[in-house]
């Protein structure tokens, strides 16, 4: 199946403001591997995958995989640090609006 472009637009918007893969294919009538194709990482797999990463950390001997869990982890939480700020940024915008 072939998505629009506002669909697909749709599917990246919902998934920065936190919506997973599966309400958005709930909402947009659209299969889960399509959303999954085009969305960013939602918020909760990035956490989902931050915990699995430390998880494994924890269990590993390997340091060469050790090394690259720990990095898997660090660019998670600088995703959802990156995203955080963004987010705060839109809320000062539209606070700053509503209080015009």
């Amino acid at each position: 199946m072939e998505l629009s472009q506002a669909t697909i637009d749709e599917i990246k918007l919902q998934a920065r403001n936190g919506k997973t893969i599966a309400q958005i294919g709930k909402e947009l009538k659209v299969d889960y591997w399509e959303v999954w194709n085009y969305a960013e990482r939602s918020w909760q797999g990035t956490k989902w995958i931050i915990t699995n990463r430390l998880n494994l950390l924890a269990k590993e001997n390997d340091p060469e995989t050790r090394v690259r869990l720990a990095k898997e982890a660090n660019e998670c939480v600088g995703y959802l640090f990156d995203q955080g700020k963004r987010m705060g940024s839109q809320i000062d915008r539209a606070r700053k609006t509503l209080n015009e």
